[in-house]
């Protein structure tokens, strides 16, 4: 199995300070994990780990104390200076044993915090989903006692430690803790335990290629099982059912109800559900209530957190569900890894609003990193891992002068440059928003050259989309029931009348070309009631009022650019000012720029808004601003428009 020193580092430097409960979905390897810490020595030194069963289904409160007591008096005898001290905790039982089982816990408890050579004593406490609730609680108020006094030197808390392996159920008992002094709860540290990373895989399996590590990572979402039966398959093996013998007991633990709600989810039936992530531990889903069936599928391992949102655990866990309905068809390794591929782009895209939040920032750029290695952009992660490392700008500055002269990117050159030049630039965001271009840029071209379509020059693509002529088009336009060549009569109204219907507006359409305003103003139809669209001056601006389908809009024109006067930036905080809309939408004419992927006609829309003016023109496009992403809200509804098709003539 994969040994995770790093992440048994970091949970030794959390045990110095905090109690622990280390949560994980099934198949993850908790009990491999805990048992490797448990048979090997520490990574720090005289930090030693003894481990406790918790009693099943045992009720009474007495009982489970007496069964509790002696497991741990059992497992004292590993705990330094063994013989001696488990000798003293057996004389110490002797002396007190006409006392209650709890009050003997205490002392044996007392005693070995202050008795041991070990600079820290981590009880691991184990089975915890059998374990009845009055006892345990008992139990853990209890410990929470020593916990109190791990900042007090000489008291016997100040060396206890506890850590406390669950799935659902202990982080259900975390989650709703409560402020009280008496929750047992209040005090845990609550620490996830992933999947493997792709440099513990490697480390393992060292004689392999970088980059068919981390095809197996991303095609395992590092579960040890599926790695270890992955690893000796073929490279080029397809079928992904072969590793589905591993996922048939954490299928077999779902309801029927969870399992249908997968299925329809591979079926195209079903959407993700919205759900907040725990905020202490953002690894973890925290569904509604009526969220409540996902909950099994996220514990049982088909799920995972994804910068925040819901997302298949892996392509396998996919498969493997797919394989359950009539799409079993459809499992080939290279098809879902693509698509896997291109869904977590899509999702980085959407994650940039959420860097702020320092999970979700890490998160992005262990990804990026993996992306990085994965398409060969080695240049980029040593600029990666000093994000990471937050570093400061200036340290990136120069690491950007060191990769720039050989670098076939000419933003690195550009941003190399802004260092002699004294420009700022906008701080982390700017270089993940960056290389989050380059990696696209790469996938895309990757994913063109290895289709099947032959790929044609921009011309002779673009001879052949509109196969008629401009006569025929404009007497096809003038047939169609929405289409009308003549901009609305309208009626002109002054400021104060426009204010009236200010609580009205659902929407402000906003173009930057004559072209897009009379395009979009041909739509405009009269309010209910009213005979003319109305037109209305307010302050620089001039709007028009009306209905856009179903919606109460005002259809405003601005100037090209971001920075000058009549620009989106001054046209859009005036309107948000005067008009108070449900949200702004800007609309026009789309520079597609892959001829293969799009025709004349198609439908775009942004996921990020790039500033006109802060770019460089050469060989490539070079944005040196900060790229906004569009409201998620308004993406996500765009983007699942469904059974919606629009045809030319030609079809």
């Amino acid at each position: 199995m994969i040994q995770r020193h790093q992440t048994i580092a970091n949970l030794c430097h959390l045990l110095q300070t905090e109690y622990i409960s280390l949560l994980g979905q099934r198949r993850v390897g908790k009990k491999f994990f805990v048992n490797y810490i448990l048979s090997n020595k520490s990574l720090f030194p005289r930090m030693d780990f003894i481990s406790v069963g918790l009693p099943q289904n045992v009720q009474n409160s007495n009982s489970f104390m007496e069964i509790f007591l002696q497991r741990f008096v059992d497992a004292s005898a590993r705990v330094p200076p063994r013989e001696e001290l488990f000798n003293q905790v057996n004389k110490l039982l002797e002396e007190q044993s006409a006392y209650p089982a709890d009050f003997r816990l205490r002392s044996v408890l007392s005693f070995l915090g202050k008795k041991t050579t070990s600079n820290y004593l981590i009880i691991v406490l184990q089975d915890l989903a059998e374990v009845s609730e009055e006892p345990l609680k008992d139990l853990l108020l209890l410990l929470r006692e020593y916990h109190n006094q791990r900042n007090n030197p000489g008291e016997a808390g100040s060396k206890l430690r506890f850590l406390v392996t669950g799935s659902f159920r202990l982080w259900n008992l975390c989650f709703n803790k409560t402020s009280s002094s008496i929750s047992p709860f209040n005090i845990s540290k609550r620490l996830f335990l992933d999947g493997c990373t792709y440099e513990e895989i490697q480390n393992k399996y060292s004689s392999r290629n970088i980059q068919l590590v981390i095809q197996l990572c991303d095609l395992t979402d590092g579960i040890p099982t599926l790695i270890d039966k992955a690893a000796h398959l073929p490279q080029d093996f397809e079928d992904l059912s072969v590793c589905f013998a591993s996922l048939q007991d954490s299928w077999n633990s779902l309801s029927g109800y969870t399992k249908e709600l997968l299925k329809k989810l591979v079926n195209g039936e079903e959407k993700f559900p919205n759900c907040r992530p725990d905020y202490d531990c953002p690894q973890i889903p925290n569904f509604e209530l009526n969220h409540s069936d996902w909950v099994p599928a996220f514990w049982a391992g088909f799920l995972k957190m994804r910068y925040g949102e819901l997302a298949w655990r892996s392509p396998i866990h996919q498969a493997f569900v797919m394989a359950q309905t009539d799409l079993s068809a459809n499992i080939s390794k290279s098809t879902l890894l693509k698509s896997a591929f291109s869904d977590r782009i899509e999702r980085l895209e959407l994650a940039l609003s959420k860097l702020n939040n320092p999970d979700i920032f890490n998160e992005v750029v262990e990804e990026l990193i993996s992306f990085s290695v994965q398409l060969s952009e080695m240049e980029l992660i040593s600029i990666l891992e000093m994000l990471r490392n937050r570093e400061e700008d200036k340290a990136i500055l120069k690491e950007l002068e060191k990769v720039a002269p050989k670098s076939k990117y000419q933003w690195i050159s550009e941003t190399s440059r802004s260092i002699y030049d004294g420009n700022s630039i906008s701080g982390y965001e700017f270089f993940i928003q960056i290389i989050l271009l380059v990696i696209k840029r790469k996938f895309q071209s990757s994913q063109e050259v290895n289709s099947d379509n032959q790929i044609h020059d921009n011309q002779s693509v673009e001879s052949n989309v509109l196969a008629i002529s401009e006569d025929e088009l404009e007497a096809w336009m003038n047939q169609q029931a929405w289409y009308s060549a003549k901009f609305p009569e309208y009626k002109e109204i002054s400021q104060s009348q426009g204010q009236l219907f200010s609580e009205k507006i659902d929407i402000v359409i906003m173009t930057a070309t004559d072209v897009e305003s009379e395009a979009v103003g041909y739509l405009l139809e009269p309010y209910p009631r009213r005979r003319k669209v109305l037109k209305v001056a307010c302050g620089s601006e001039t709007y028009f009022l009306g209905k856009f389908g179903k919606h109460n809009a005002v259809l405003t024109q601005c100037e090209m650019g971001s920075n000058s006067q009549g620009s989106s930036t001054l046209a859009t905080e005036q309107a948000l000012r005067v008009w108070n809309p449900k949200a702004i939408i800007m609309v026009g004419i789309a520079f597609g720029k892959t001829p293969t992927k799009q025709r004349f006609g198609d439908v775009l829309v942004a996921s990020g808004i790039i500033q006109y003016e802060p770019q460089r023109v050469g060989e490539t496009l070079i944005c040196r601003g900060f790229i906004p992403p569009t409201n998620a809200t308004l993406f996500n509804r765009f983007r699942n428009v469904k059974r919606w098709q629009f045809a030319l003539p030609d079809g």
